[in-house]
C-alpha cells in the first residue's frame, strides 16, 4: 500500500485529487462546488445529496482538526445534505475518529465518514488509475525517483528529470494538455511552441511525465539526435524529447546535417508504429525564421507540423489564478505569510495584469526571497511591468529590420499599423527581408490582422512587449537610434506625451519611463521645432508616396480620386502637427509654416473625395486646429473642415465631438455657421433613425440626439417619431433556460468571489 504525506499538494491540488479518488472509490459523482461568503462546501454530489469537506493540513494536530470540525458544523447545520464525508490530510487515530465524529454533529457524519492520510492510500492502492493520474504524488516520493534511476527510464535525462520534479509542484493542468496529448497520440510527434516564458519546456515535461508512468522510457535528445536513432529499432515503447530543437536563438545553432537529422527522425517517427513518440518544443520567433530558412528538409516539416501552440491569451482567469495560488502556496511556507497572502486582495491585480507570465510568476515566487508580502508585491508588480528577463534575448536576436518594425509599432499610440504604413517607415532595401521580419515576429511580438485573408494591420502581440520596448526608447544610448526611426507625426506626438511635454494619456505602467524620456526630451528643448518639422516631412511624404501608388490604380476620366485611408492619414498627421506646435514648449515656426502648407491639399480633397475620412476624424482636426492663439489661417480651416463634417455626418457620436470646440470658436466666429449645419445635421439624424425598424435601437438613438440638441439649445420636434417608436412591437424576454455545462465546477469559476474563495484556502 503506498503511504504518501500529500505535501506536494497544494490545496487545490488535494480537493481534486479527493474528488477523483472518492468518486472511484464510492462510486459517486463529486464536482468542485464554490465556496460562497459562508463558506463550508469543497464538493457535493447534487443526485445523492453528499457533501464532502477537504482539510489539506498534513501536519495539523488532534486538536486543530477537532476546533476545524467544530466551525465547519456550525457552518452547515442547517444545509440539506444526507451524509456529510471530512476529509484531511493528516494522520488520524481510532480514537480520534470518533471525537471528530462527535464534534461534527449534528451533520450526518457515518462510520465511514472521516477520510484521512491512513484511509486515503488505502484506497488508493485499490484505484490505480487514480494514482497515475495524481503524478504530483508518486513524483515527489523517493521511491519513484528510485524507481526512474534504476529502471533507466529517464535516460541522458538527469537534469531534465530534476528540472522536472522542482517544477511540477507548480503545474495547473489545462486544456492545453489534453490537446497535446491527443496530438502525440494521433500524429505520433508534437511540437509545443509559444513565447518565451509562457510554459512550453513545463507542458512537455508533464507529457513525458504522463507516458514515464505509464511505462515509456523517456530519451533525452537535445545532444545527440543519433541517440534517438540508435533506439529506433527496439521494441521498447520510447518517447523521445528534444528541447528548443531549433536552437535558443537561431536555427544557426543547429550542428551540420542536423537539421536534416530531425527532419528524417520526424518522417520516420510519424510513419512508424505506436512504440515511438516524439516530443519538441520551440521558441515561436525560431519556429517563424525556419519557416524561411535556408535548410529545404527543416522549412518544409516545419510548415507541415501543426503545431500544439501555449498561447498567454488562452489562459483563461481561473487557471491563472490556480498558478498564482500555487506558487504563492509553495513559495511561502510559514503559516502567517499564507494568512496574509490570503486576504490581500492584490492577487487580483496580478491575475488581471496584461503581462502574466508563468515565467515570471517562477522567477518573482520561487527564486527570490521577499522579508514580508509587501515586499513580494512591489517585486512581483515591477516584473510583470518590466519583463525585460523574459523578452531581452529574444530581442537581441532579432534582424535590423525585425527591430524596426517593433519600435514603429512600440510608439505608435495604440500599438498597431496598417502594414503599407508600417513597411513606407521602415522601407527595406531588400523586400525579402520585409517578409522574412514579419514571419518571424509573428506569433511572438507582433500579431497580423485579419487572421484570414490577406493581412493588412500589424500590432503588438501584447501589453508586456510594448513595455519592455518603452523601456528601451527611454535610454539615453538608445534614444538617437529610436529618434530616426519616427516617422509619423502621431508617434511623435504620443513620444512627447510619454515624455510629459504635451499633456494627454498615454499608456505607461510607471512613471520611470516617463521621467528618462522627459529628461531626454528636455535636453533637446531648443531643438523641438525642427524635430518635428523634419519628421513632419517624412510623413507627409510618405503619404505623397503612398497617394502616388493609389494613383496608379485609380486613374479615371475625372482624374485622381483619393482614398479614405490616405485622406483619414492627412487629418491625423494635421491633427497631430497641430497639437505639436500648440503645445510643445518652444516656439514652432517651422512646424507652423509645415501645417499651414499641408492644410491646403486636404482642404482641396475633400470635396472630390468618394468616401471622404469619418466626420469624426474631421472634427478632430478642427479642434486640434483652434486655440485662444490660432493665426486666422487655422481659424478659417477649422471653419471650412467643421462645415465639411456636418455635410458628411452619419453618426451622432461624431456630432457628439463638436461639443469639444471651444466655446469662443463656436459661439464667437463660427456661430451663425455652425447653428445652421448643426441643426440640419441633427434633422438627417432623426430621418436616419426613422428608418430603422427596432423599436430599443431608435429609442436610444434618440435620446442621444435630443440629449445633443438640448446641450446646444436647437429645438427638435420629435412627438410623432416617439409616438412610431411606441407603436413598434418589441421582443418578449427569452424564456430559455441556461443549463449549466457538465463538468468538476458548478460556479462560474471567473469571478472576484471565485478568486477570494479560492484564496482563503492559503489559509485552511
Amino acid at each position: 500500500m503506498p503511504d504518501y504525506d500529500f505535501r506536494s499538494l497544494s490545496p487545490i491540488d488535494f480537493e481534486a485529487f479527493t474528488r477523483d479518488l472518492l468518486n472511484a472509490e464510492l462510486g459517486v459523482n463529486f464536482v468542485d462546488y464554490g465556496v460562497g461568503p459562508d463558506g463550508g462546501v469543497d464538493l457535493r454530489d447534487n443526485v445523492r445529496q453528499i457533501v464532502a469537506q477537504c482539510k489539506h493540513r498534513p501536519d495539523a494536530s488532534k486538536r486543530a482538526l477537532l476546533t476545524s470540525a467544530q466551525r465547519e458544523a456550525h457552518k452547515l447545520s442547517h444545509a440539506s445534505m444526507k451524509e456529510y464525508l471530512f476529509v484531511t490530510s493528516a494522520s488520524v487515530s481510532p480514537d480520534a475518529e470518533d471525537e471528530l465524529r462527535e464534534a461534527l454533529r449534528p451533520l450526518p457524519v457515518g462510520t465511514s465518514g472521516i477520510w484521512h492520510r491512513g484511509a486515503l492510500n488505502g484506497a488508493l492502492a485499490r484505484h490505480k488509475s487514480v494514482e497515475e493520474r495524481a503524478f504530483k504524488l508518486w513524483l515527489s516520493s523517493a521511491i519513484a525517483l528510485d524507481e526512474i534511476v534504476s529502471a533507466a527510464q529517464w535516460q541522458r535525462s538527469e537534469e531534465l528529470l530534476q528540472r522536472v520534479t522542482d517544477r511540477v509542484k507548480l503545474y495547473v493542468r489545462t486544456p492545453t494538455f489534453h490537446e497535446a496529448l491527443q496530438k502525440l497520440t494521433e500524429e505520433h510527434v508534437v511540437l509545443i511552441s509559444g513565447p518565451p516564458g509562457v510554459g512550453k519546456s513545463t507542458l512537455a515535461e508533464i507529457l513525458l511525465l504522463t507516458l514515464w508512468h505509464q511505462g515509456w522510457t523517456v530519451i533525452n535528445i537535445a545532444s545527440d539526435v543519433d541517440e534517438a536513432w540508435r533506439h529506433m529499432r527496439s521494441t521498447e515503447r520510447i518517447v523521445f524529447f528534444y528541447d528548443d530543437f531549433l536552437g535558443q536563438t537561431s536555427t544557426a545553432e543547429l550542428q551540420k546535417n542536423e537539421g536534416a537529422g530531425i527532419a528524417s527522425l520526424i518522417d520516420k517517427i510519424s510513419r512508424a508504429g505506436s512504440n515511438h513518440y516524439l516530443v519538441l518544443t520551440s521558441r515561436e520567433q525560431i519556429l517563424n525564421v525556419a519557416r524561411t530558412g535556408g535548410d529545404d528538409r527543416i522549412r518544409r516539416m516545419v510548415q507541415a507540423r501543426e503545431t500544439v501552440r501555449i498561447e498567454l491569451g488562452e489562459i483563461d482567469r481561473f487557471d491563472r489564478a490556480r498558478m498564482l495560488f500555487n506558487h504563492l502556496y509553495f513559495g511561502f511556507t510559514a503559516s502567517e505569510d499564507r494568512s496574509d497572502l490570503a486576504t490581500d486582495a492584490r492577487y487580483l491585480r496580478v491575475i488581471d495584469h496584461p503581462g502574466f507570465n508563468p515565467r515570471i510568476l517562477e522567477s518573482v515566487v520561487m527564486r527570490q526571497k521577499h522579508q514580508n508580502i509587501d515586499e513580494f508585491y512591489e517585486a512581483i508588480f515591477h516584473a510583470l511591468d518590466h519583463p525585460d528577463d523574459i523578452w531581452a534575448g529574444s530581442f537581441r536576436q532579432l534582424s535590423t529590420v525585425s527591430t524596426m518594425i517593433l519600435m514603429q509599432l512600440a510608439l505608435s499610440p495604440f500599438g498597431s499599423m496598417r502594414l503599407d504604413v508600417l513597411r513606407e517607415a521602415v522601407r527595406p532595401t531588400d523586400p525579402r527581408d520585409w517578409i522574412s521580419a514579419l514571419r518571424v515576429l509573428e506569433g511572438t511580438w507582433i500579431r497580423l490582422l485579419p487572421e484570414q485573408g490577406e493581412a493588412l494591420d500589424a500590432s503588438l502581440y501584447d501589453p508586456s512587449r510594448r513595455d519592455f520596448l518603452l523601456d528601451l526608447v527611454a535610454e539615453s544610448a538608445y534614444f538617437e537610434s529610436v529618434l530616426e526611426r519616427v516617422s509619423t507625426l502621431t508617434q511623435w506626438l504620443y513620444f512627447c506625451r510619454l515624455g510629459r511635454l504635451v499633456p494627454g494619456v498615454t499608456i505607461v505602467k510607471e512613471s520611470a519611463t516617463s521621467d528618462a524620456i522627459q529628461a531626454i526630451l528636455n535636453d533637446r528643448a531648443h531643438d523641438l521645432d525642427r524635430l518635428t518639422a523634419d519628421i513632419a516631412s517624412r510623413n507627409f511624404a510618405a503619404i505623397a508616396r503612398v497617394e502616388a501608388a493609389g494613383q496608379k490604380k485609380r486613374q479615371s476620366a475625372v482624374g485622381f480620386v483619393y482614398t479614405t485611408s490616405v485622406l483619414t492619414d492627412r487629418c491625423e498627421a494635421l491633427a497631430a502637427l497641430a497639437h505639436l506646435s500648440a503645445k510643445l514648449p518652444a516656439p514652432m515656426p517651422l512646424s507652423e509654416g509645415c501645417l499651414q502648407e499641408e492644410l491646403q491639399p486636404l482642404l482641396s480633397a475633400l470635396p472630390s473625395a468618394q468616401i471622404p475620412p469619418e466626420s469624426g476624424e474631421i472634427f478632430r482636426l478642427s479642434l486640434a486646429l483652434v486655440t485662444e492663439s490660432s493665426p486666422m489661417w487655422a481659424i478659417e480651416a477649422a471653419m471650412d473642415l467643421a462645415d465639411f463634417a456636418f455635410e458628411n455626418c452619419t453618426n451622432a457620436d461624431d456630432l457628439e465631438l463638436y461639443s469639444r470646440l471651444p466655446d469662443w470658436f463656436r459661439d464667437g466666429v463660427y456661430r451663425e455657421r455652425g447653428s445652421s449645419a448643426l441643426r440640419l445635421a441633427l434633422e438627417n439624424e432623426l430621418e436616419y433613425i426613422s428608418q430603422q425598424d427596432d423599436p430599443e435601437v431608435m429609442a436610444s438613438w434618440l435620446d442621444q440626439v435630443c440629449g445633443i440638441a438640448d446641450s446646444h439649445g436647437v429645438s427638435l420636434w420629435v412627438d410623432e417619431l416617439r409616438e412610431k417608436i411606441d407603436t413598434l412591437p418589441r421582443e418578449q424576454p427569452s424564456t430559455r433556460i441556461d443549463v449549466p455545462r457538465t463538468g468538476t465546477a458548478t460556479f462560474s469559476a471567473g469571478s472576484d468571489e471565485d478568486m477570494r474563495a479560492l484564496f482563503s484556502k492559503l489559509n485552511a
